[in-house]
């Protein structure tokens, strides 16, 4: 189990309204050894309510 933070710079244009062009995201995930190999279930969730669910069995 675990979770990250993470924090980013990018040029202002590519963000409309947002003057200082920094992004924020994080992440909740649980990883796990099973008989078919690795797997890794996450969930993750930036600004403007953007989110994903994501799902890794066997080696990426």
């Amino acid at each position: 189990a675990g979770a990250s933070l993470e924090a980013g710079r990018i040029g202002g244009q590519l963000l409309p309204g947002n003057a200082t062009g920094l992004v924020t995201t994080g992440s909740l995930f649980l990883a796990a050894d099973t008989p078919l190999g690795p797997m890794y279930l996450g969930y993750g969730m930036g600004e403007d309510d953007n989110r994903t669910l994501y799902f890794f069995l066997g080696r990426p």
